[in-house]
Parts: structure tokens; C-alpha cells; sequence
């Protein structure tokens, strides 16, 4: 299979038919500052921001679909061009200088053809052949087998994961959402798990990437978030929160991002709250529950201590802390239908929250009251 070889990117960035930055070999010129992605706001990196956007050539079933759609293995520039750049989640998309299309022509329609091939490695996609080429899978992110399908009115996406796995992205769901966090929904579908498409065809979901790039340092995600949109940041703090307390090992900046109103451009807050596969129990039950000072409860405590306005963000948002009560329901919402009996232990489940829970509160009150040194005088 020959790699395809492209001239040096031209023509121009759009936000629907907006067009919001023009592209001459390769290098941008923007145009519209108040819609144009994030990225591209800051780097003049196209063709980075492009196969950015492209389904991660790692997954197995993003090899199949590349060879059933005659795209090289890892040309992920090819790969997302061959639908123009567009995703599902935003209305960003690359138009070629020497193209007269329309968004609505390279907009995705409610039929997916290759959505059983990228999701279960289906032969049959085989028989569909190139014409059929228009798909949202090849920019479709991530590191799990996925796929989108249209159903009632709204895309969904489908993703593959071992019952602990699902189990455990159903319980921070719907944790985060008791506790009054906003949450992308979930639910099971057979033998996948579901989600909704929380932008709705109004919004842009950016990746935190855009402002970010890889860097994880809570107090400069803290800061950086807070100058482009105080509620995103005061929203930032309350993912930490849950992530510390369903222990979320893979939170990265580009499975969190921003909502923005797509008619004004403007930056609406944090988007909500999703990818949470490999958190909890993902990866098995551990000998111990208690999970007192953990990594990321430790993560979290610093945040606050060391950015007093983050601590203010935690208390104004008001949420509500964990129970054992609301554990128990959590539980019963996460296990319906029900799992393996392996898969959900109450008990544990129970002492790994609150554990995390409890040792927070105690060093969140030593935060907001410290203890006078000896030599220190009293009012």
C-alpha cells in the first residue's frame, strides 16, 4: 500500500462555512480570532493540529480500517484528510485551496458504515469498498476500539472495555453526577458501553491540548484555565476532586477539554466530565481498599494549598461529599444490569471512596485552619 504524498497544505480553516484561518504552505493567517480552534489561535502548526485529529494508528481496528479504506498504516495526515478534517465533536474542518465545498457537503450523515469494523473488526466492512469513504471513525480519537452511531436523534459512541473496566467508568459517572458535578452520560449497550454526544451539534469541544499541551501540572492547568475562563477553572477543580477520589490514573489533556458556543466562539466552561476506564478497579481489586493519601488525594490537597483561589473554586462549587449511602446507590445504578459478581464488592468499594474522602477532609481542614506554631501568639 503506497503512502499518499501531499503538496504543501493550502486552502483554509473553516468553523461551518466561517472560514477562520487561511493555510499557504502549511503555515496559518488567522482570520477570525474569536472562532478559530484554540490551537490554532497559539501555534502556527497546521498540519500538527490536523493529525491531531486522526484515529490513533495503534488500535487494531484502526489498522483494518485504513486497509479497507486503502489508506497507508500510520498516515494520519491521509487519514484525516480523507474526510476534510471534520470530527463529530466540533465544526472545525480543512478545505484544499483548489476545493468548492460546503459544510454541509463533508458534514457526517446519520449512516456510518464502518462503525462495526473500527468498533469489532467486522470482515463484512471489507465488502463495502472506497466509495463509501465518508466516516467519522478516522477521527475518531483515543486508545480504545470505538465507534459512532446515530440513534434517537443524536450520536453515540460505542467503546470496548473488560467488565471492570466498564463497571468502573459507570460508577465515576454517576458519582460525579450525584455529587453535582456534569458528566458525559453513560450507559451499557450489550457489550459495550455508550455515550452520548454531549456538544449536540451546537457546541466545539476543544481539548485542553490546545492551551496546554501535555503538560499535567495541576496548578499550571489551574492558572493557564483560569485566565481563558474562570468557571472552566473552578469546573477543573472539580474533576481533580473526583478523579482523586475514583482514583483516575489516565487523565491527560486531551480527555478534558472546553465547550465552546459555536455561533460566538466563546468559551463556556469546562466540558463535561468523561473517560474514566481506567480509574476505580479497571484494573483489578487490590489487596487493600483504604486508599488514605494516595496519589492523587495528595495531588489534589497540594492544588488547593498552593493556589488559594483554587480552594475557593472547590468551596463555592458547593458539591456534595460522598456517603456511604450515596455509595451504595452508585453502586446500584452502575450494576444495572448487573455485572459478574466478581466485578462489584461493595464493601471495598464503600472504603476505597470514602478512604479518600476522609483523609482529604482532614488535610482540607488543617488548610483552611492551621495550627498555630508554639511561639506563635493568639488573639
Amino acid at each position: 500500500m503506497r503512502k499518499e504524498v501531499f503538496p504543501m497544505l493550502n486552502g483554509v480553516i473553516l468553523s461551518e462555512d466561517r472560514i477562520v484561518a487561511r493555510v499557504h504552505n502549511g503555515l496559518r493567517k488567522v482570520v477570525d480570532q474569536a472562532h478559530c480552534p484554540l490551537y490554532l489561535q497559539k501555534y502556527d502548526d497546521v498540519e500538527g493540529w490536523l493529525t491531531r485529529r486522526s484515529i490513533d494508528a495503534h488500535r487494531t481496528n484502526s489498522r483494518l480500517l485504513r486497509k479497507a479504506l486503502r489508506l497507508a498504516p500510520n498516515d494520519d495526515l491521509a487519514a484525516v484528510l480523507r474526510v476534510h478534517g471534520a470530527t463529530i465533536t466540533d465544526a472545525y474542518w480543512f478545505r484544499g485551496e483548489n476545493e468548492n465545498l460546503s459544510y454541509d457537503q463533508i458534514r457526517f450523515q446519520k449512516d456510518n458504515p464502518f462503525s462495526r469494523l473500527a468498533l469489532r473488526g467486522d470482515p463484512d466492512s471489507f465488502r463495502l469498498g472506497t466509495s463509501q469513504a465518508v466516516t467519522p471513525e478516522l477521527t475518531n480519537t483515543g486508545s480504545y476500539e470505538k465507534c459512532w452511531e446515530y440513534h434517537d436523534g443524536a450520536w453515540w459512541m460505542l467503546k470496548s472495555g473488560s467488565d471492570l473496566e466498564q463497571f468502573s467508568e459507570l460508577f465515576a459517572y454517576h458519582l460525579g453526577r450525584l455529587m453535582g458535578l456534569s458528566m458525559a452520560h453513560y450507559e451499557r449497550d450489550g457489550d459495550y458501553i455508550r455515550s452520548r454526544d454531549f456538544t449536540e451539534g451546537w457546541y466545539d469541544f476543544e481539548p485542553a491540548y490546545s492551551i496546554m499541551l501535555d503538560e499535567e501540572d495541576y496548578g499550571e492547568n489551574y492558572r493557564k484555565i483560569r485566565a481563558l475562563c474562570p468557571k472552566a477553572a473552578m469546573q477543573y477543580v472539580g474533576m481533580v476532586y473526583l478523579d482523586a477520589l475514583v482514583f483516575n490514573m489516565d487523565r491527560h489533556t486531551n480527555n478534558y477539554g472546553f465547550l465552546r458556543d459555536r455561533q460566538t466562539g466563546e468559551v463556556l466552561g469546562l466540558a463535561p466530565l468523561f473517560d474514566h476506564n481506567i480509574a476505580l478497579v479497571a484494573r483489578g481489586y487490590s489487596a487493600k481498599a483504604a486508599q488514605r493519601g494516595g496519589m492523587f488525594s495528595t495531588l489534589f490537597v497540594d492544588l488547593l494549598r498552593d493556589e488559594p483561589q483554587a480552594l475557593s473554586d472547590f468551596l463555592a462549587l458547593g458539591l456534595t461529599p460522598p456517603t456511604p449511602e450515596m455509595v451504595q446507590k452508585v453502586i446500584r445504578l452502575s450494576n444495572d444490569p448487573p455485572f459478574p459478581s466478581e466485578v462489584v464488592r461493595e464493601d471495598y468499594l464503600i472504603e476505597f471512596v470514602l478512604s479518600a474522602q476522609e483523609w482529604m477532609e482532614e488535610k482540607l481542614g488543617l488548610c483552611q485552619e492551621p495550627e498555630l506554631e508554639e511561639d506563635e501568639p493568639q488573639l
